[in-house]
């Protein structure tokens, strides 16, 4: 049963990238395009700079944004039935129980 969701997950995803990508078919790739998956701001940081503010550590900023990849990894990847059960690990991935929680309705 746990597959027949998966498999749910995958068909509805590509279904709504279907109906997206309508809507974004004139804004482009890459740099310089408006399209963004994933909105994360690392407030503070300031890492592209390469001149991390002095309040943080490098560390402690590394570990952010870290943590909120792994959270956007955690949208997509919850769809087909697996979640980072730590968001501090980017290495472990977990299968959901088939009764978890639907994420959307």
């Amino acid at each position: 049963v746990s597959k027949l969701r998966r498999r749910h997950g995958e068909k509805v995803s590509e279904s709504y990238g279907v109906v997206r990508e309508e809507y974004l078919k004139d804004a482009g790739y890459g740099k310089g395009s408006w399209r963004r998956p994933f909105v994360t701001h690392f407030t503070g940081c300031q890492p592209c700079s390469g001149k991390y503010n002095e309040m943080y550590t490098a560390d402690a900023c590394w570990n952010g944004m870290r943590s909120a990849l792994n959270f956007a990894d955690n949208q997509v990847m919850r769809k087909f039935g697996f979640v980072h059960p730590d968001l501090d690990d980017d290495k472990r991935i977990s299968p959901l129980p088939f009764d978890y929680p639907q994420p959307w309705p």
